[in-house]
C-alpha cells in the first residue's frame, strides 16, 4: 500500500499504520493509530503550504467543469 498521493510522501513505517487504522474495528485503537500517524505527519512535514485555498460552493442546472486527474475543480475551468 502507497500512501504517497501527490506530494510524493513514502513511510514505510507510516503505511503500516495506515493499513492498520484500516484493518482494526476498534475505535479507540482506530483513534490511537490516527494520532500516532498524523504526528508522524506533522514530525516528517512532507510539504509546506504556502498558501491556503478558498472553497467555494454553488448550485445552478448550467454549470459545467472539467476535473483534473486528481479529481479537483478549478474555478478557472468552470463555465455558466
Amino acid at each position: 500500500m502507497s500512501c504517497q498521493g501527490r506530494v510524493g510522501y513514502s513511510n514505510p513505517k507510516f503505511d503500516e499504520l495506515i493499513g492498520r487504522v484500516r484493518g482494526d474495528f476498534d475505535a479507540a485503537k482506530r483513534c490511537a493509530l490516527q494520532n500516532e500517524a498524523a504526528e508522524m505527519i506533522v514530525n516528517d512535514a512532507p510539504v509546506i503550504h504556502l498558501w491556503n485555498h478558498l472553497l467555494a460552493s454553488g448550485a445552478r442546472k448550467t454549470i459545467t467543469y472539467r476535473a483534473d486527474p486528481n479529481n479537483e475543480v478549478w474555478l478557472m475551468t468552470v463555465r455558466m
